[in-house]
């Protein structure tokens, strides 16, 4: 064996990259994530460094802020990706903000392509009514929905939402001046709730994945996608969660070196055995 002679940062950026591009062989059975507690990442979403980054799918992007929250790629808005479900398609946003009634009027006809907003409630379509409470001076309403510690501030944040159902005078808007009505299918209990939960339908995986398997591509497509059985993969390789590409375009390591040079080693061996 060769010995290992230089500068232990550059032993450990080799390392890093032999691990990243041996990872692009497998990458429909790999997962990636900003952080332990956030959502796993993998086909159809592309993780790349940050909001101005070349995506080769739009719409399906994330990259991870400095906080190491999981944010969806947009060009307008910033909003939060808290969950994924592969298996239902769908994606769960907040407005790191608090202020989503009105991030979600600056949305180009307020979707966000190739999604459509999924309500809690049953599919249905639901008529909001947006009000500007600049004018109220509060940074409540008196209502229900701002009881809450954590609701919207309507000093910083003066748009609200309600459903064209609700009472004004019991909402405390009489102090607002209504702005917009629209037809969506998210809900204004939703926003006000800073949830935003997001359907795609294309590449539709759901098949897939209700029989425990992944999808790709299928070779030389971009259109027609084939379902791929991770479980029996042999020496299969996972980029480890702890190479966070952030919105900085940095490679954070937060494991030892120790981890690296075992984890290599071990790659390495079952290779060449």
């Amino acid at each position: 064996m060769l010995p290992l002679r230089g500068d232990s940062t550059w032993i450990t950026l080799l390392l890093m990259l032999l691990l990243i591009v041996s990872s692009r062989s497998q990458n429909e059975c790999s997962e990636l994530s900003c952080g332990i507690q956030e959502p796993p990442i993998r086909f159809p979403f592309q993780l790349v460094q940050g909001m101005k980054h070349a995506c080769d799918s739009p719409g399906l992007c994330l990259y991870c802020s400095a906080n190491n929250d999981t944010m969806l790629v947009h060009p307008t808005v910033k909003l939060r990706v808290t969950d994924i479900s592969y298996k239902l398609q769908l994606i769960y946003l907040k407005d790191p903000e608090n202020c989503l009634p009105e991030k979600f009027l600056n949305l180009n006809n307020f979707t966000i392509p190739p999604y459509e907003p999924d309500s809690s409630d049953a599919p249905q379509t639901h008529n909001l009514n947006f009000f500007d409470c600049s004018s109220l001076g509060l940074p409540q309403l008196r209502n229900s929905d701002q009881l809450f510690s954590n609701s919207q501030d309507m000093i910083r944040c003066p748009t609200y939402v309600s459903n064209s159902y609700e009472s004004v005078l019991e909402l405390d808007l009489t102090s607002c001046t209504k702005t917009l009505s629209i037809i969506s299918q998210a809900s204004a209990s939703d926003l006000r709730k800073n949830w935003l939960n997001l359907r795609w339908s294309e590449p539709n995986c759901s098949e897939c994945e209700a029989k425990g398997k992944r999808c790709k591509w299928k070779s030389n497509s971009t259109t027609d996608i084939e379902c791929v059985d991770c479980s029996h993969k042999q020496r299969e390789i996972h980029v480890p969660r702890s190479f966070i590409f952030t919105a900085t375009g940095e490679t954070r390591l937060y494991r030892s070196l120790h981890s690296f040079f075992f984890f290599f080693f071990f790659f390495f061996f079952n290779q060449v055995s």
